[in-house]
């Protein structure tokens, strides 16, 4: 599969041989707005398990799995990723407009 984004090849070297300098990583519990995280069952990137221990560490988080995916939802199963969002946004703003 052709991967859409030019570049890419180079964004994910720049990720994969950055260090933690700015230490996001011991800030992920202060995050408290929603956010989502997806995932796709099938990935060998990042494993599912790692997205999960992710979510468990934000307070305000939903986690979507999508099945038969690899590590790029948006290109590979854009109608699952769109709807995904969709929900996700969804849920935020009926969380918002009820509180």
């Amino acid at each position: 599969m052709e991967l859409k984004v030019k570049n890419w090849d180079y964004g994910l070297y720049r990720i994969l041989t950055a260090q933690n300098q700015v230490g996001f990583i011991d800030k992920l519990s202060q995050i408290d707005i929603p956010t989502l995280v997806i995932t796709g069952k099938n990935d060998q990137v990042v494993k599912p398990e790692n997205s999960e221990k992710l979510a468990a560490t934000i307070k305000n988080v939903h986690l979507v799995e999508i099945e038969n995916c690899g590590h790029i939802p948006h290109e590979e199963t854009p109608e699952s990723f769109v709807d995904a969002v969709y929900r996700f946004i969804l849920q935020v703003e009926s969380t918002s407009l009820g509180a």
